[in-house]
């Protein structure tokens, strides 16, 4: 892109389509530490939205871990799935029940490690109503030492209508190597729009006596850091993030509380979320993967000033030569104005590539205000890769 000419203003004003997009969450997994003490259990929390009915498999590695180098795997994991506070199905031999073959080739389907025949690994295959979900690690035998054990949940009916809309995994975070270390997965051709939080200082609301008094979250793509956040009203936009949380139902963070959040906008292919903290002892925490698709936040209107590079002379310029302050609307079928808002209806008209390659292209100054994501690869040049999404 010609900077000298060309202004992003204001990125990712994270705006979406009402409707769903291609994106989806089809995965969480989360690894930690497991007991037969009272706050000992590793607990994830799923949602299930929408119409129809999610066929979802959910697994507990203890001893399969062992061939991944991890010593001190959970020897025998006891899983339990609840609807709410119902129990609704336990399992701790993953090949004892019988439907054993079906969780073997769903496992498969899904990408999901084996568990070898026989091994004390758990698993549940189940076909879920809309509705909040819990699952619960814990050993096989009150006198089993801990041990490490790793719980995942699968999307296994990607074509349901039935969207899994809400991840979530409290355990035990601190420093180091101590971090509360969660994976997702997003799925799909399209982008998506997450809302990931970290909650420690919160969870004492709900009677957690030992609550991470300051967590941090940083989120991966592969290996590469893609987000960080050490409290969440530190952010750029504290009051959005505050409202989807209200509007997805989430609990409030208070105002000046250490938790932390972040809206990512977030292409197909697996995430990580690494929770430690910042500062002092280690604790429970809880870190919470929503999809917020369904979630549209107006923008209100702002009095601009030029920031970074269009207000720096350098790079070959004498002078600053940015677009300038907006003035009038940008036309993108005859070029005139300087100042092109473009929001989720114009990106998605049949000739937006085209004029926004025009609009790249040209020398004119102009200044562009995004208020959706965008992909640079349907709209600019393929060398920018399948997911450079501003």
């Amino acid at each position: 892109m010609r900077c000298r000419t060309i202004c992003l203003w204001l990125l990712a004003q994270h705006a979406l389509l009402a409707a769903e997009p291609a994106g989806r969450l089809a995965n969480l997994s989360v690894r930690a530490a497991v007991s037969a003490a009272p706050e000992g259990a590793l607990t994830a929390g799923f949602v299930v939205a929408g119409t129809g009915t999610k066929s979802v498999l959910v697994r507990a590695a203890g001893p399969a871990l062992v061939g991944f180098g991890v010593s001190e795997a959970l020897t025998g994991a006891r899983l339990e799935l609840y609807h709410e506070s119902t129990l609704l199905a336990t399992n701790a031999a993953w090949d004892g029940g019988t439907n054993a073959a079906a969780v073997e080739s769903t496992s498969r389907a899904v990408g999901a490690f084996a568990f070898s025949r026989g091994s004390a690994d758990a698993a549940l295959l189940r076909t879920l109503s809309p509705g909040a979900y819990t699952a619960r690690v814990v050993p096989t035998h009150a006198d089993l030492p801990s041990g490490v054990a790793l719980i995942e949940v699968y999307d296994a009916d990607p074509a349901a209508p039935a969207r899994l809309i809400n991840l979530s995994a409290r355990a035990r975070a601190g420093q180091g190597a101590d971090a509360l270390i969660a994976g997702f997965v997003v799925a799909g051709e399209g982008r998506n729009r997450l809302l990931v939080r970290a909650a420690g200082p919160a969870l004492a609301g709900f009677g957690v006596a030992d609550a991470l008094r300051d967590p941090q979250l940083e989120i991966f793509r592969h290996a590469t850091g893609v987000a960080y956040n050490d409290d969440w009203s530190a952010n750029t936009n504290p009051a959005q993030l505050a409202a989807i949380s209200g509007t997805i139902g989430a609990f409030p963070f208070p105002a000046a509380a250490k938790d932390a959040a972040l809206l990512l906008p977030a292409a197909s292919g697996a995430y990580t979320a690494a929770v430690t903290a910042a500062s002092g002892d280690p604790g429970a925490a809880l870190i919470e993967v929503y999809d917020t698709a369904a979630v549209r936040t107006p923008i209100p209107a702002r009095v601009f000033d030029l920031v970074g590079f269009g207000r720096v002379p350098g790079h070959g310029l004498t002078a600053v030569t940015g677009g300038g302050a907006p003035g009038q609307p940008y036309d993108s079928v005859d070029g005139t104005g300087n100042y092109w808002r473009i929001d989720e209806a114009a990106a998605d008209a049949a000739d937006f590539p085209a004029r926004f390659r025009e609009a790249v292209a040209s020398d004119r100054p102009l200044v562009i205000e995004l208020d959706t994501m965008l992909d640079l690869s349907r709209v600019a040049h393929p060398s920018n890769g399948a997911t450079a999404i501003v």
